[in-house]
C-alpha cells in the first residue's frame, strides 16, 4: 500500500491546502506570489533552461528512436508485402466498395434472434474489414460479439481479434475509445442493455469526441424473460437517446439489423446497437425497403393506409411486428392504418422536412406509440393526446409470452386500449 500525503496547490500561499486551489483560477495576484514562493521568474511563460534543455534532449532521442522505428518497418514492409497490404487498409479505415450489397446478400435464416442475426452480419465485416476489432464483457457467447474464425487477444499473442474484457464494462467502454484512437482499429463492443448503466460516462466522453465506437447491446427488453427485472431493460433506450451525437438503434428485423449496421459504420461518431434475446420474423414489407430508403432515413413507412388515417401506428424493434398484426386486426374493424417502423430517432430527426412530414405529418388519426420501454420521448411523435403503448414500471421474472399479457404487449390488449 502506498500512500501518498500531498497538499492541493501547493506553493499557492493564498490558497494552498483548500478547495479553493481546485475550484477556480489562482488569479493574477496570487499567481504572481505562487511564483514568488517557488522561486519562478514573474515573466509570463517563462521557460527555465533546466526544462527547456531536458525537452531538446526528449526531442533528439525520441527522433531516434523513430528513425529506428522505420527503418525496421521498411523492412517488414519489404518482406511481407501482403501484411503491408493489410496494414495499409487499417490505416485508411474505409468502407470498401461493394460493401453495402455483400451486407444484404448475408444468408440468415429467419425467424432469428437479433442478436443472432447480427453475429451473422459480423462475420462478414470481418472478412471485409481486417481493422474491425470485437469485444465483450464476459459475455460474448450472450451478446454474440465473437468473430469465429479469429483467435483471442492474449498476452504475447496479438493476432487474434476478439478481446475478452471481463466483468468490467465501463473500462471496456473507454479501452473502446483508446482503440479508435489508434487510427487503425474500428472497435466494437457489446454486453446486455441493462448493463450500459456501468458505461454511460464512457460513451457519452466518446459521443462528446465523436469517437466512432460501435455498442452492440442485447436483451434488450422485458421479453429476455425468466433473468427479471435486474436483467430487463426498460428506461435505457430513452436514457441512451438522450446523449447528444449518440446513435441508438433498435431494428426489428434480419433486415434492418443489416442496414443499422451499415449505418453504423458509415457514422463518424458512436453508435449503440440494441438487438433482442428472443426471435425476430423477417418482415416481408421490410426487405422490399432499400437500406438507403429505410433504415438509413431512421423511420419509414412500413404499410401505408388504403384511405384517410384512423390510425398510425409506431414502433420498434421486437415491437414492429406486433404493430402489424394489430393493424391487421384494425383493418378487420374496418379502420385505416398506417405502420412506421422508427430503428433510429436520431436519423430521422436530421431527415429533410419534407421526408418527416412525407411519413408522419399531417392528420393521421390517432397517433400510437408501442416500444416495450418508459414513454419518455414518443409524446415528441405522437403529441399530448398519442397513445402510448409502453413499460412504466420494471418488468418481472417470467416467461416472455406471461409478460406480454401481463404488461399489455399482444394484439388483443393493444385493441383493447385503441378501441375503447
Amino acid at each position: 500500500l502506498v500512500i501518498a500525503h500531498t497538499v492541493i496547490g501547493c506553493g499557492s500561499p493564498g490558497k494552498q491546502g483548500t478547495h479553493h486551489a481546485h475550484g477556480s483560477p489562482l488569479g493574477p495576484e496570487e499567481c504572481e506570489a505562487t511564483k514568488k514562493a517557488l522561486g519562478i521568474s514573474e515573466e509570463d511563460f517563462y521557460i527555465p533552461q533546466a526544462v527547456q534543455s531536458f525537452f531538446d534532449m526528449r526531442k533528439e532521442q525520441c527522433e531516434k528512436l523513430h528513425s529506428k522505428w522505420q527503418e525496421t518497418f521498411n523492412r517488414w514492409r519489404s518482406a511481407h508485402p501482403e501484411l503491408y497490404e493489410v496494414f495499409k487498409k487499417m490505416e485508411a479505415r474505409k468502407l470498401p466498395e461493394g460493401l453495402e450489397e455483400k451486407i444484404h446478400k448475408v444468408e440468415i435464416k429467419n425467424p432469428i434472434a437479433g442478436r443472432s442475426a447480427a453475429q451473422e452480419v459480423l462475420q462478414l465485416l470481418a472478412e471485409e474489414l481486417p481493422y474491425l476489432y470485437g469485444g465483450s464483457a464476459d459475455l460474448s457467447g450472450s451478446d454474440c460479439t465473437m468473430l469465429k474464425k479469429y483467435p483471442l487477444i492474449e498476452p504475447k499473442h496479438f493476432i487474434g481479434r476478439n478481446i475478452k474484457y471481463g466483468i468490467r464494462e465501463f473500462g471496456m467502454a473507454t479501452m473502446a475509445s483508446g482503440l479508435w484512437l489508434t487510427g487503425m482499429i474500428q472497435p466494437y463492443i457489446g454486453t446486455f442493455l441493462t448493463f450500459s448503466d456501468y458505461m454511460r460516462n464512457a460513451i457519452r466522453l466518446a459521443a462528446l469526441s465523436r469517437f466512432h465506437v460501435i455498442y452492440q447491446f442485447t436483451h434488450d427488453s422485458i421479453f429476455l424473460g425468466e433473468d427479471g427485472p435486474t436483467h430487463q431493460p426498460v428506461e435505457h433506450y430513452a436514457a441512451l437517446r438522450a446523449i447528444p451525437y449518440l446513435h441508438v438503434f433498435r431494428p426489428a428485423d434480419s433486415h434492418e439489423i443489416k442496414g443499422a449496421w451499415l449505418e453504423a459504420l458509415k457514422y463518424a461518431g458512436p453508435t449503440a446497437l440494441i438487438f433482442t434475446r428472443q426471435k425476430l420474423p423477417l418482415l416481408a414489407e421490410s426487405q422490399k425497403i432499400p437500406f438507403s430508403e429505410g433504415v438509413a432515413r431512421g423511420a419509414y413507412i412500413l404499410k401505408k393506409e388504403p384511405r384517410p388515417c384512423d390510425f398510425v401506428l409506431m414502433a420498434t424493434g421486437s415491437e414492429v411486428s406486433l404493430a402489424m398484426d394489430v393493424a391487421k386486426e384494425l383493418e378487420k374493424r374496418d379502420k385505416s392504418v398506417r405502420v412506421v417502423s422508427m430503428p433510429c430517432w436520431e436519423l430521422f430527426d436530421k431527415q429533410p422536412q419534407e421526408y418527416k412530414d412525407e411519413v408522419l405529418g399531417g392528420d393521421l388519426g390517432q397517433r400510437v406509440s408501442i416500444e416495450a420501454g418508459v414513454s419518455l420521448g414518443w409524446h415528441k411523435w405522437i403529441g399530448m393526446e398519442g397513445i402510448a403503448i409502453c413499460m412504466e414500471t420494471f418488468g418481472a421474472s417470467a416467461p416472455a409470452g406471461d409478460l406480454a399479457q401481463e404488461f399489455g404487449f399482444t394484439v388483443d390488449a393493444i385493441l383493447e386500449r385503441l378501441l375503447a
